[in-house]
């Protein structure tokens, strides 16, 4: 996402898109799954989130807004939602992939994850600093290759 925006996401654009993903709810779900020790359940809820995110930048096409100098502000828009929801998948996360969610943070210029007491103050929408540089690295989630998979391996 970093390529196609030439400014810094603000939080002006929260919400501004019909189909922005939204966490709300999300707590309620997590909270309940864990207090049932319920782990697969909580992250199933999490997942949802990442789910709603994924289809809402296929659907928002960024790398069409950037094409056009009056979609910027869209753009931005995309950017900041997905980071968002980014910023707070990671804070759900974080029990079950510390290194990762501490990666994601890291990534995005928000210092420690485990410095987050409150876990329902923290993923409010809107938290995420504008002008944030986000550090680009190696996937997170890099794909497999098969042809590299020794299945018969015990």
């Amino acid at each position: 996402m970093v390529r196609y925006l030439k400014f810094p996401p603000t939080p002006l654009c929260v919400w501004r898109t019909r189909c922005c993903p939204s966490p709300r709810g999300l707590y309620a779900k997590y909270d309940a799954c864990l207090g049932q020790v319920d782990f697969t359940g909580a992250a199933a809820a999490v997942q949802e989130l990442a789910g709603r995110v994924n289809l809402y930048v296929e659907e928002s096409a960024p790398w069409n807004l950037a094409k056009k100098e009056e979609t910027a502000s869209d753009l931005a828009a995309v950017i900041y939602n997905s980071l968002e929801a980014i910023r707070i998948i990671a804070l759900y996360m974080a029990p079950f992939m510390p290194n990762t969610s501490a990666e994601v943070f890291s990534r995005l210029g928000l210092g420690e994850i485990a410095a987050c007491a409150d876990i329902e103050a923290a993923t409010k929408w809107g938290q995420l600093p504008a002008g944030n540089a986000v550090t680009v690295g190696d996937p997170l989630f890099p794909r497999l290759n098969m042809d590299e998979i020794d299945l018969d391996a015990e």
